[in-house]
């Protein structure tokens, strides 16, 4: 007889690379109705988490952006991560 092997309750993992998105910070912000419900569609025709659609959505608005704006932001995000890093 087959031994199965039991899984673990719970969601898999579905960050990237397996992380666990449980750990990521979390953020609450106030939208109209009519987003949150264009939100909504998107998450269920892609079968996508909604962090997964607003962090594609972000970075293709910032994609979009000149050049110069693209490398401050850049910059910015590299400074807060050497903030992160030195308080660890």
């Amino acid at each position: 007889m087959a031994v199965r092997k039991q899984s673990k309750g719970g969601r898999p993992p579905s960050g990237p690379d397996g992380e666990p998105v449980s750990k990521y910070p979390r953020l609450n912000i106030v939208m109209e109705p009519r987003i949150r419900d264009l939100l909504a569609a998107a998450c269920t025709l892609t079968r996508k988490p909604a962090w997964k659609i607003l962090a594609d959505a972000l970075e293709g608005y910032v994609k979009g952006m000149p050049a110069q704006d693209r490398a401050s932001i850049d910059s910015m995000v590299n400074r807060m991560a050497s903030k992160k890093v030195d308080s660890d």
